[in-house]
């Protein structure tokens, strides 16, 4: 069917959606969690100000854009604190084994704030025959709690998570491993999201497109590279 969105039209039977920054607010939820991260890590200002620039905090209390703490897996932002503090590796194992215990207490209570009318939207495109997806580098039980949080699990065919049995974005694999679960070529997917993993996924798998979704203060890193940009899904319609 004919999608359209961004003043860009596409001709698909399914929409892979990013989730943090596509689905919710990326800051809201994240910014508070890396703070809490990096506390938990650091032992002194150089420390604390090492990780904020390595995993992409600004001092605006927003996530850079393509940072890792914006795009990354757990384990990306993990192999990038090692990185930063470059010490001793026991030090470092302590560490991060005291920061992934307040994670992971507190990704339970993380807020969940949706960017524009996501339910209705979803309701919108699932009724109109389109196979909805989630391709995330957050992990799929928390994927499963913010799908639920916003009451739009049932409209959801498939997803997958940066700890799921693929390779996450930007490998292609994301899009290969859903296609496979819904039985829908990835040359009738449209991808949308707002980060270069969305954007390298979608173009390695042969998707039909992507939109960029541009809801934040910083402008998207790939505006410029997809082939439209949406403040919102709502902008996303049907239109044949």
């Amino acid at each position: 069917m004919i999608v359209s969105g961004g003043q860009a039209t596409f001709d698909v039977d399914s929409i892979v959606f990013d989730k943090d920054g596509t689905l919710i607010d990326l800051d809201s939820t994240w910014f508070g969690i890396t703070e809490a991260w990096i506390s938990a890590v650091a032992v002194d200002s150089g420390e604390i100000e090492h990780l904020e620039q390595a995993l992409g905090l600004d001092n605006q209390g927003f996530l850079v854009p393509g940072g890792v703490a914006a795009t990354g897996t757990f384990r990306e932002i993990e192999h990038a604190t090692r990185h930063a503090l470059a010490i001793d590796p026991s030090t470092v194992d302590d560490r991060l084994r005291e920061a992934r215990e307040i994670v992971a207490r507190a990704i339970p209570n993380l807020p969940v704030h949706p960017i524009g009318d996501v339910r209705a939207t979803m309701a919108r495109l699932k009724a109109n025959g389109l196979v909805l997806c989630v391709a995330s580098s957050d992990d799929q039980a928390t994927i499963v709690r913010h799908l639920d949080q916003l009451q739009i699990a049932e409209f959801v065919s498939a997803l997958i998570g940066g700890d799921g049995p693929v390779t996450p974005k930007p490998h292609p694999a994301s899009l290969w491993y859903l296609s496979d679960q819904v039985g829908i070529a990835t040359e009738r997917m449209l991808m949308v999201g707002d980060s270069f993993t969305d954007l390298g996924a979608a173009r390695r798998a042969g998707a039909a497109g992507i939109l960029a979704v541009a809801p934040r203060r910083h402008p998207s890193p790939i505006e410029e590279l997809a082939d439209g940009l949406i403040g919102s899904i709502q902008e996303i319609l049907v239109t044949g």
